[in-house]
C-alpha cells in the first residue's frame, strides 16, 4: 500500500517539478504581489486578485461567494470575477491568520500543476500497467501548452485536472461498470473554481449515461436517470449557495463568434503574451478574438496524434469493427464532436479569413452566450488527443515503445523551448519594477491618502478599470465599481446617471464618500453647484470629491471653465479623425450626463446675443472616444462661431 500510494505522490510532484522548471518559486511568495498588479500577459489576473481582496475584506453573506466591497451596494460574486470561489472560501476562513498582503495564486497554479500530474498518471494506469509508461505520458502532460497558457493569465482556468479526473471516471466506470460516483464531488469542484468547467464535466457523465443505456442496459435506465439527476441537483445547490446561480444577474454576454477557435488552432503556435510556441511550426494569421481559442498540441502530439489516429481506423477496417467501436463509445464521440463545433462557433475562421457566418435564433444566440468563449470548449478534446498520442507510443511492441514514447517527448519539449524560455523568470521578484503597470495608482501618496480618508468610492463614470478596483481593495475601500464578467451594468449605469444628477442639482453628498470622475468636461460641470463645504482633488487623470478633510496634502482641482457655460469640440482635435463630419447646420459638444439632462428641457442654445433653435440631437458612440452629441440647429444664423465657442449657454422652454 505504501509502494502504491509513494507512486501517486511521485506524480504529483513530477507535477510540481515541472512547475518550478517553467516559473521558479517567486510567484509562491504569498506577500508579493507586484507581478500581478503590473499584470500577467494581460490585466485579467488584477481582476482576480481585486475580487479575492474585496471578498476577503467584506462580511460573511449569502451566497457564500458574494463580496460586498465591491459593485456596492449589491456587491459581486467572485464566480464572475474569476477569483476561484472555492479557494478564495478556504483562505478566508484563515484571513485572521494570514498577513496583510495575501495573494494565492503561484500557489494554487503549484496544486493545479501537480493535480495534473496526479491525474495523468491515474488516467494512465487504466490503459497501461508499463511503470515507463505512465511516467513519460504524465511528463507530457504536465507539460501541456494549455495549462501553461492559461496558468496566472486565467488562473481558474489552470484546472485543466477537472477534465482529466472527468475523463478517468468515465474510462474507470467502463471498465468495473460501476456508477461513477466519483462525479458528484467533481461537479461541485467544476462550478467552485470556474463554470467553463460545468460543460466539459457535465458532457462527459452525459457521454458515459448515453453509452451505459446503449449498451443495452435499459433495465437500469432508473438508476442511470436517478444518477444525473442527483449530479444535477449537487451542481445546482453548491453553484446556488456559492453565487453563480439565483443572484439575479444574467450569465449571456457578448462575444459568442469572436472567441472563438480558428481551423488551424491545433498548429498555428500563436497565443497571447508569447511570441511563439513552436521551435518549428511557423506563426499562422488568425481572427482577432481567435486568441482565447489557443488549443496549439505542440509537433509531438501533432505526429503522434495522426498516427495514433491512423493507425485506430486502419485497424478497426481491417478486423471491421468500426460498427461497433462507434457504438460502443457512441456518447463520447457525440459530445467529442459537439465540442468542437461549439467551439468552432457560428463563425468559422482559417488563419485571417472568416469563411462564413450560420446564423442563428437569437434564443440559440443567448443560449450560446453564457460560454461566450466558445473556444475553451475544445479542452476534452484536447486531451483525449494526448492520451491518445500517449498510448500510440507506448504500444509499439518491445523497447520501440520505450524509444518511441522518448521520441514523444523529446519532440514535444523541443518544440516548446521557445515559450518555455520566455515564460521561465516571467514572475521574478528581485528583477520586477514594482507598479511599472500602473505606478500612476499604486505608488501614489496623493491616492493613498485621500483612500485612507475616506469610507467608500463612488465612481460616477461608469467602468470597470481592474487596476483601480484593486487599489480600492488594497486600501479596503468600499467602491460601486463592477470589475466582473458578468453583471447588472445597465443596473449600474443607472445608479451612476442618479448620482451624477443629484450632485449637479446641488444634493448633499454622503458622509465618507468620495465621487470619482474621470471626465475632466463632467468634473467641470459637477463643480458649478458645489459649496465652499466640498473638496475637489486632482489625482492624475481622475477627480475627486468630498467633504473637506483639512489633514489631506493633496492637489486641489483647479476649474476655469464659466458655470453654465458649454464648450464645443473644434476641428483637428485628438478625437476628430472618429468622428462623422458635422453637418452646417449642426455643433458638437462632448457628452455628458449633465448635458443630456440639460438638453432633455432645452428649447434652444445661446451663443453671445445670438439664439438658435434645437432641431434634433444625436449621441454619436465610438468604442475608440468618448460620446459626442450632434445638435441639429434652426435659425438664419452662421454657425461658423459656433463650431470653436467655449460659452455656449442652454436656453430653457418656457
Amino acid at each position: 500500500m505504501l509502494r502504491k500510494r509513494s507512486k501517486y505522490l511521485i506524480y504529483a510532484l513530477m507535477g510540481a517539478a515541472a512547475f518550478l522548471v517553467i516559473y521558479g518559486t517567486d510567484a509562491l511568495h504569498v506577500t508579493f504581489d507586484w507581478w500581478i498588479l503590473n499584470g500577467y500577459v494581460e490585466d485579467d489576473i488584477i481582476q482576480h486578485y481585486a475580487g479575492w481582496m474585496a471578498f476577503r475584506a467584506s462580511d460573511w453573506s449569502f451566497p457564500l461567494g458574494l463580496a460586498g466591497n465591491l459593485g456596492y451596494p449589491e456587491g459581486v460574486v467572485i464566480s464572475f470575477t474569476d477569483s476561484i470561489p472555492l479557494v478564495s472560501i478556504a483562505f478566508k476562513c484563515l484571513s485572521g491568520i494570514l498577513p496583510e498582503t495575501f495573494q494565492f495564486f503561484g500557489l494554487y497554479v503549484l496544486f493545479c500543476f501537480m493535480m495534473q500530474g496526479l491525474c495523468a498518471g491515474c488516467l494512465m494506469e487504466l490503459f497501461t500497467e508499463k511503470q515507463w509508461g505512465i511516467y513519460g505520458s504524465v511528463v507530457l502532460f504536465v507539460f501541456s501548452p494549455i495549462l501553461i497558457e492559461r496558468a496566472f493569465r486565467h488562473t481558474a482556468l489552470a484546472s485543466q485536472w477537472l477534465i482529466l479526473t472527468a475523463l478517468y471516471f468515465y474510462f474507470r466506470s467502463r471498465k468495473s461498470g460501476k456508477l461513477p460516483w466519483g462525479f458528484l464531488p467533481l461537479q461541485v469542484l467544476g462550478v467552485g473554481l470556474h463554470p467553463y468547467f460545468v460543460p466539459m464535466i457535465c458532457g462527459i457523465l452525459a457521454a458515459w449515461a448515453l453509452e451505459r443505456l446503449v449498451q443495452r442496459r435499459w433495465a437500469e435506465w432508473k438508476e442511470t436517470a436517478a444518477f444525473l439527476a442527483g449530479n444535477l441537483f449537487v451542481l445546482f445547490l453548491a453553484g446556488y449557495v456559492i453565487g453563480v446561480f439565483g443572484n439575479g444577474v444574467s450569465g449571456t454576454a457578448e462575444g459568442f463568434g469572436y472567441y472563438s477557435m480558428n481551423l488551424n488552432a491545433l498548429w498555428n503556435p500563436k497565443s497571447l503574451g508569447v511570441d511563439g510556441w513552436s521551435s518549428v511550426l511557423p506563426i499562422l494569421e488568425q481572427k482577432a478574438g481567435n486568441y482565447d481559442g489557443f488549443n496549439y498540441l505542440g509537433l509531438g502530439v501533432l505526429l503522434f496524434g495522426v498516427l495514433g489516429i491512423g493507425k485506430m481506423m486502419i485497424s478497426l477496417k481491417r478486423e471491421k469493427r468500426f460498427g461497433k467501436f462507434c457504438k460502443s463509445y457512441i456518447g463520447l464521440i457525440l459530445f467529442s464532436i459537439f465540442c468542437v463545433l461549439f467551439a468552432w462557433s457560428n463563425v468559422i475562421t482559417f488563419n485571417g479569413t472568416t469563411l462564413f457566418t450560420i446564423p442563428l435564433p437569437e434564443m440559440v444566440q443567448r443560449l450560446c452566450s453564457v460560454f461566450r468563449a466558445s473556444g475553451r470548449m475544445f479542452w476534452p478534446v484536447y486531451e483525449l488527443l494526448f492520451l491518445l498520442a500517449c498510448l500510440t507510443a507506448i504500444r509499439f511492441r518491445g523497447r520501440a515503445g520505450m524509444a518511441a514514447l522518448s521520441a514523444l517527448l523529446v519532440v514535444q519539449v523541443f518544440d516548446l523551448l521557445p515559450a518555455l524560455n520566455q515564460k521561465h523568470g516571467s514572475i521574478d521578484e528581485n528583477h520586477m519594477e514594482a507598479g511599472s503597470y500602473r505606478a500612476d495608482f499604486f505608488l501614489s501618496e496623493d491616492w493613498s491618502q485621500v483612500l485612507d480618508a475616506y469610507d467608500r468610492t463612488e465612481l460616477l463614470n461608469y467602468h470597470h478599470d481592474y487596476s483601480l478596483a484593486a487599489l480600492f481593495m488594497k486600501h479596503q475601500v468600499k467602491s460601486n465599481i463592477l470589475p466582473a464578467n458578468r453583471g447588472d451594468f445597465e443596473k449600474a449605469k443607472e445608479r451612476c446617471r442618479e448620482m451624477t444628477l443629484q450632485l449637479y442639482q446641488g444634493q448633499k453628498m454622503e458622509e465618507g464618500v468620495l465621487y470619482l470622475v474621470r471626465d475632466s468636461v463632467l468634473a467641470e460641470q459637477l463643480s458649478w453647484n458645489l459649496n465652499e463645504d466640498l473638496a475637489a482633488y486632482d489625482l492624475g487623470g481622475y477627480i475627486a470629491f468630498g467633504e473637506q478633510r483639512a489633514d489631506l496634502a493633496v492637489k486641489e482641482a483647479v476649474f476655469s471653465r464659466k458655470p453654465g457655460k458649454f464648450a464645443a469640440i473644434e476641428e483637428g482635435s485628438t478625437d476628430w479623425l472618429y468622428l462623422r463630419k458635422a453637418e452646417e447646420d449642426e455643433i458638437l459638444l462632448p457628452a455628458t450626463e449633465v448635458l443630456e439632462w440639460e438638453l432633455s428641457q432645452a428649447e434652444g442654445l445661446k451663443l453671445g446675443d445670438e439664439t438658435v433653435k434645437i432641431a434634433g440631437i444625436e449621441r454619436y458612440s465610438n468604442e475608440n472616444i468618448r460620446d459626442y452629441f450632434y445638435i441639429k440647429c434652426e435659425g438664419n444664423v452662421d454657425l461658423e462661431e459656433w463650431e470653436h465657442a467655449a460659452e455656449i449657454e442652454i436656453v430653457y422652454t418656457d
